[in-house]
């Protein structure tokens, strides 16, 4: 089960979820929580998108799926989006539960 700071809905095909991207970190990571959503932070600036498929790619790698398996659903131009996962929806829940839990994200 996912803790409540993290709504995921279920999809019928997979899930879909919160996240907080910081575009312009000095490293990538995936994990842990900010204000209720899953925390993203990569290195691509917003520019063409360019941040948001890297997002998209990160939290994909970190979930351990295919990348085209994560894409945006809301949020395109903000740093609160929400990402469809397609697949196991079980499977996915746990990663992703795991993922928010950690307090070293990977």
């Amino acid at each position: 089960m996912i803790s409540p700071e993290l709504p995921v809905q279920d999809t019928g095909t997979g899930i879909e979820f919160p996240v907080y991207v910081r575009a312009r970190a000095s490293r990538e990571a995936v994990g842990g929580t900010h204000a209720g959503a899953l925390r993203v932070s990569v290195h691509s600036a917003p520019v063409d998108g360019k941040a948001n498929q890297q997002v998209c790619r990160s939290v994909a790698r970190a979930l351990g799926i295919r990348p085209g398996a994560v894409e945006l659903v809301a949020g395109a131009k903000g740093r609160r989006k929400r990402l469809r996962a397609s697949g196991d929806a079980e499977l996915l829940k746990r990663s992703l539960q795991r993922l928010a839990a950690t307090q070293d994200p990977v």
